[in-house]
């Protein structure tokens, strides 16, 4: 039902793209689908969901500058991607999107998004990247705390 409701709100994106509302709610619709496709084992499918949907908040916020709401999107978008990545263990690609996420996140005073930076470090701490070395560990602990 959720892809549903995301396919046809891309659809109506598509046919109204100054309707920027709309193309907002089916990149949140297309965050969820990630969401529930990484949960149920698709993890090939979250992915590309959540590289959509991450195309289609950094497009949002390129329109619209001056709203703090889609830059803080792009950085939920990064943090949807990241979890995806690491699921399909590409460990490094997941921290380096991590990393954009935490940036981006750690700009806001907003509950939610706190809460979601919160989320974002907890999973990067999980992380070793090879190419970190022994600063991996320093790393893993400053994302933990």
């Amino acid at each position: 039902m959720i892809r549903s409701a995301a396919d046809a709100l891309g659809a109506l994106a598509r046919e109204h793209p100054p309707l920027i509302r709309v193309r907002s709610r089916w990149a949140d619709n297309l965050v969820l689908v990630s969401q529930l496709q990484t949960d149920l084992g698709l993890y090939a499918d979250a992915e590309q969901s959540a590289r959509v949907s991450l195309e289609a908040y950094e497009a949002l916020a390129r329109e619209v500058p001056s709203s703090s709401m889609y830059r803080q999107r792009v950085g939920l978008g990064y943090g949807t991607l990241g979890k995806v990545l690491l699921k399909v263990g590409s460990h490094a690609e997941s921290l380096t999107i991590s990393r954009k996420a935490v940036e981006i996140l750690k700009t806001s005073d907003d509950s939610f998004v706190l809460y979601n930076l919160a989320c974002t470090l907890a999973l990067a701490s999980t992380i070793s990247d090879p190419g970190e070395g022994a600063a991996a560990a320093e790393r893993q602990r400053r994302d933990a705390d």
